[in-house]
């Protein structure tokens, strides 16, 4: 995860941006318990408040959409944050083209348990069983909470340029893998067909929250529902591989890249029958997903692609990977879609 000091240098706020951050939480809450978060994200620069709650600093461009975030804490209750948008703190930046910057601030429960990541550093071998079976109940909620219909004019930025996204992928990426995107390409109307469902936007493993232990791992929560939307689904698939593998090794010093530059991502050995065990979970909760199950696979390969074939490059993700730059991302290709392990 990035350090406070990472976020006010990437988004070029003055020294004082941090102290003014403070004063407008104590300002809030005078009488409240306030301290930093331990865990910060990329976007965002994050105050605890008390023992139920966080205030949240975010730039413009990473605005939080409260109907989206609304609809995640009605369709997943304990699972999402209750979130509201509490006022606005104008900061000084170093930058001289633009002497000061807004940063939005955000409310929000805080959720219960620890990041898959700390729980892959206390306790590397513990049975995943129980988070597997957890994350199925989590998009059997979404299934059932899904639109009645497809929006006839998707607004957001993944839906509203699938195809767009698919053509460039298949026009850009390695040769390797254009058998997959001609395919996705002839299946898209099918895949599009799905029901849609409110879709996280970045299931990385410091955002999944499970039990702390000696309880077996159970999903507690997801943070960051900043990049959310409705998708068809299946695409949320591409969280399932993040509980079916992990990556390792690579520079461990630059904690604001996910996956790390050089590093490795591996399926665990069980990894076949942990994803046995989350279809036969889904299916046992959702009968009718059986019948679109080839569309689900599809949809799923879908969001593999459009989750690891665009470079994140501070939140743009408008840029094809490519070899040379982006090894990490497209050696998680070649593991998820070929099978290969590059070393």
């Amino acid at each position: 995860m990035a350090s406070a000091a990472d976020f006010f240098a990437r988004y070029h706020l003055s020294p004082e941006a941090r102290s003014l951050c403070w004063s407008f939480a104590k300002t809030k809450h005078p009488h409240g318990n306030i301290r930093e978060s331990p865990s910060q994200g990329f976007c965002s620069f994050t105050l605890q408040l008390n023992h139920d709650s966080i205030i949240q600093f975010r730039p413009a461009i990473h605005q939080i959409d409260l109907k989206i975030a609304s609809a995640a804490y009605a369709t997943h209750s304990s699972l999402a944050p209750f979130t509201t948008l509490i006022g606005t703190v104008i900061i000084p930046t170093t930058n001289t083209n633009q002497p000061t910057s807004s940063l939005l601030v955000y409310s929000m429960t805080l959720l219960p348990g620890i990041s898959l990541t700390t729980l892959r550093i206390l306790q590397p071998y513990i049975d995943l069983s129980p988070l597997i079976t957890s994350f199925a109940r989590l998009l059997s909620t979404t299934w059932n909470a899904s639109l009645s219909t497809p929006p006839s004019k998707p607004s957001h930025r993944i839906s509203s340029s699938l195809l767009p996204r698919l053509l460039l992928l298949h026009s850009a990426l390695p040769p390797r893998f254009h058998p997959f995107t001609s395919h996705l390409l002839s299946a898209l109307p099918s895949i599009l067909s799905l029901p849609w469902t409110l879709t996280h936007g970045d299931l990385v493993p410091s955002n999944i929250l499970v039990s702390l232990p000696p309880s077996l791992p159970i999903l507690t929560g997801l943070l960051d529902w900043a990049e959310a939307e409705y998708l068809p689904f299946g695409i949320c698939l591409y969280g399932l591989e993040e509980l079916l593998g992990e990556s390792t090794g690579g520079d461990g010093a630059q904690v604001h890249k996910y996956p790390a530059p050089g590093s490795v991502f591996r399926y665990y050995p069980n990894a076949s029958e942990l994803r046995a065990l989350f279809w036969g979970e889904l299916v046992a909760l959702v009968p009718e997903v059986e019948a679109v199950r080839e569309r689900v696979e599809m949809a799923r390969l879908l969001g593999i692609l459009l989750w690891h074939g665009f470079a994140f490059d501070e939140g743009r993700l408008d840029r094809v990977v490519c070899e040379g730059r982006d090894d990490e991302e497209l050696q998680r290709l070649d593991v998820m879609l070929l099978g290969e392990v590059l070393n």
